[in-house]
């Protein structure tokens, strides 16, 4: 009964907050419309509707338009659905919504930036503001995951600072920024299903999907438990891990974005982006150190000598973590033959 009532709750909530978000969303649509007369960001007369459009009322209706865009990405100020549904919904189904979503709408959010950054009479303004919903999601995302005991809350406010990267490469908006950010997709791609399904697989050995009662799980079950290690390395961004590039690609984007323009605050977001990677390692490792370092308390970890088709298909996750550290090109080259 307290399990449907969760879920309820959790779905009236992603109800109420989508539908929000979705209005504020149509309503700024509405707006760059009147303004403009087009939404083809490529037709002459929608760039000369967003030249000759009074400044305010355009700004406006493009804030609109990006609240529904970060609602979608689960970023700060609209992430409060986040963990309840995260928490309320099945492993597979919240896996689903830690990348799938946050991939169609970057996608078309950065198309979206992309040509608006091209000609918008306030491009700066535009710029701080993306980087500012970044470091709230960073930064929100990480400390919230610090507090979390139970393992898919902690895993849904890691998708919410994971937010906040996708949104940093998005700030550099560089060639190299786009091919980061096809990488880093990618590669949370694998590392948010294989997490997931993890904390899926010790819940159902050890009954508990709370960190706590992973207690010692590790010693006990040596092949979840490397696999928990490899995962969770990843998801951190450290090598020998393809989240290590992941990251690095990013930062490179914002480097080169500070050098190309010199201008303080793209070298002060890097650095808040470097910070955040550090804070994220005293949460993700806790899972390992759980695993490994401490005593088990639970006398109802259901011990199995067997592989499972479950566990070959995490291996399966768990393995390109391993080879795009030693091969990236491999992925490198295939993002860029897509974006060509």
């Amino acid at each position: 009964m307290e399990k449907k009532k969760k879920s309820a709750e959790a779905g009236f909530k992603y109800f109420i907050f989508g539908a929000f978000s979705s209005a504020l969303m149509l309503y700024g649509i509405s707006l760059v419309y009147g303004l403009t007369g087009s939404l083809l960001f490529s037709d002459a007369t929608f760039i000369e509707g967003v030249r000759k459009a009074q400044e305010f009322p355009l700004f406006l209706g493009f804030i609109l338009i990006l609240s529904g865009f970060l609602f979608k990405i689960a970023s700060v100020p609209f992430h409060e659905w986040t963990p309840d549904v995260y928490e309320a919904a099945p492993y597979p189904i919240a896996a689903l919504f830690s990348i799938a979503p946050k991939a169609g709408a970057m996608a078309v959010l950065f198309k979206f930036s992309y040509t608006f950054f091209k000609i918008s009479p306030f491009h700066y303004n535009w710029k701080v503001m993306i980087a500012a919903f970044a470091i709230l999601s960073l930064t929100v995302g990480n400390f919230a995951a610090l507090f979390q005991k139970n393992a898919k809350r902690m895993l849904a406010y890691s998708s919410i600072a994971h937010t906040g990267f996708i949104l940093l490469g998005l700030f550099a908006l560089n060639q190299l920024a786009v091919k980061a950010l096809m990488f880093y997709l990618l590669i949370l791609l694998l590392m948010n299903f294989a997490a997931f399904l993890l904390v899926e697989k010790l819940a159902g050995y050890t009954g508990s999907d709370d960190i706590s009662g992973f207690n010692g799980a590790g010693r006990k079950l040596p092949f979840i438990g490397t696999l928990a290690v490899i995962i969770m390395i990843s998801m951190t961004g450290l090598p020998p891990t393809a989240g290590f590039y992941a990251k690095f690609f990013v930062f490179s984007a914002l480097w080169e974005s500070y050098q190309s323009s010199g201008v303080t605050i793209n070298l002060v977001i890097l650095m808040a982006g470097l910070l955040n990677t550090v804070l994220a390692l005293f949460y993700y490792l806790r899972i390992p150190y759980y695993l490994f370092f401490r005593k088990a308390e639970n006398n109802n970890l259901i011990l199995t000598s067997t592989i499972s088709a479950s566990d070959i298909f995490v291996s399966l996750l768990s393995i390109p973590l391993l080879v795009l550290f030693f091969k990236p090109d491999w992925l490198i080259n295939l993002v860029e033959t897509f974006l060509n």
